[in-house]
């Protein structure tokens, strides 16, 4: 199997799926996207209008795509893991449905009879279908909350947001108050919003600080930058910055610290 990122952790670049759907292909062996942190991003980004490489069923090779549920779920994605959905459920998506039959677990001679599971996660995962060719199984992981109502609470967040902008209005009678308005955004604009900061940030680097560069070109949501002058140290940049109230993440080869942006990060917030 061969897996690529869309978009990967240290520094939010994306693998070529295009070709390694075609190494997948030729090859007869499957391939696997994680999706996982780009999740309600990068699904996103053609339709907000930037330019963006398929990563999805579209390309032909591609056999399963992962995706993190509880990033970015919450109704103002504030915090890129802490949202209104509880931490530890996934999404695994097939191009068909004979392919999630080799996920199943059976062991047939199990001291207390035979044991079946839909997924190596055990008892503790729930699958569902929807329509003829996607399956989803949803493994979970955080043991004090029932698959249920991790499922359940991931279903509301995720209707709540929408694809789209929403603006709700509430009428009431004129002895109490006449109207309420509650505004938010749906995970389109929340993707413009998070990809037109992370760009800023990119550009700002690029153009306006000489001794740093970018590491590649990150299409959705994070940015990673390290120093290019021999007497600036990036740790120490990164650790300036913590104390000024910016939450980095330090990655290695090279060295470099990068930046998750979420709607706090933005003019949304």
């Amino acid at each position: 199997m061969i897996v690529g990122s869309a978009i990967n952790f240290p520094d939010g670049n994306q693998d070529d799926i295009i070709a390694l759907g075609k190494l997948a292909k030729r090859n007869k062996i499957g391939l696997h996207v994680d999706c996982c942190l780009g999740s309600f991003i990068v699904p996103f980004l053609e339709k907000a209008g930037y330019p963006t490489d398929l990563f999805d069923f579209r390309v032909e090779g591609v056999t399963a795509i992962s995706c993190d549920t509880h990033k970015l779920t919450g109704p103002y994605l504030y915090h890129a893991h802490s949202t209104h959905t509880y931490q530890g459920n996934s999404v695994i998506m097939y191009r068909n449905a004979e392919l999630r039959t080799y996920q199943y677990y059976v062991n047939p001679t199990w001291t207390g009879g035979v044991y079946a599971s839909p997924s190596i996660a055990g008892s503790r995962s729930v699958s569902f279908k929807s329509g003829d060719q996607l399956i989803y199984s949803c493994a979970i992981y955080f043991g004090d909350h029932s698959p249920g109502s991790l499922i359940a609470g991931t279903w509301a967040a995720m209707q709540y947001m929408g694809s789209e902008y929403v603006i709700y209005r509430f009428c009431f009678t004129q002895r109490t108050v006449s109207y309420i308005y509650s505004v938010h955004s749906g995970y389109l604009e929340s993707c413009k919003s998070i990809v037109g900061a992370t760009r800023a940030i990119a550009k700002t680097i690029t153009t306006d600080i000489p001794e740093l560069y970018v590491l590649g070109n990150p299409p959705a949501s994070v940015v990673a930058f390290a120093s290019k002058h021999p007497q600036v140290n990036i740790r120490e940049v990164g650790d300036v910055m913590s104390k000024k109230g910016w939450h980095l993440n330090a990655i290695v080869q090279p060295a470099a610290v990068h930046i998750a942006v979420t709607v706090s990060n933005t003019p949304f917030s």
